[in-house]
């Protein structure tokens, strides 16, 4: 995917709307589970991100949403992987949000989740 953009130029839009769930207790989620639910639910995304916004802040234009889940804001017993990399790309959003207000990127980002859109 990276190639591609870099050989066809920037990206208007991004949707982020990978994620694997996995119901575990907390004390059962093994470091492999933990380390496999972030690479895709959290760093997927911020690589992502990362990659298309070097292009969007060039041509000064695009747009960005992450999908999250409202289980980041409210957390549930047996995802706790889960919730806690989608509250990490809740919280990535917000700080990307904000530098696209003060300037920094020329585009525009959002949150979607199971029940609405953050704006």
């Amino acid at each position: 995917m990276f190639a591609c953009i870099t050989a066809n130029g920037p990206l208007d839009g991004l949707v982020n709307n990978a994620g694997i769930i996995q119901e575990q207790a907390f004390l059962d989620t093994s470091e492999a589970d933990w380390r496999q639910i972030m690479a895709v639910d959290l760093d997927g995304g911020y690589r992502c991100c990362r990659h298309a916004l070097e292009g969007m802040s060039t041509a000064g234009r695009g747009a960005i949403v992450n999908i999250s889940s409202e289980l980041g804001h409210l957390g549930r017993e047996n995802y706790v992987a889960y919730c806690t990399a989608k509250a990490g790309v809740i919280g990535l959003t917000k700080a990307q949000r904000r530098g696209a207000g003060a300037g920094g990127y020329g585009h525009g980002v959002g949150r979607a989740y199971e029940r609405g859109v953050d704006r």
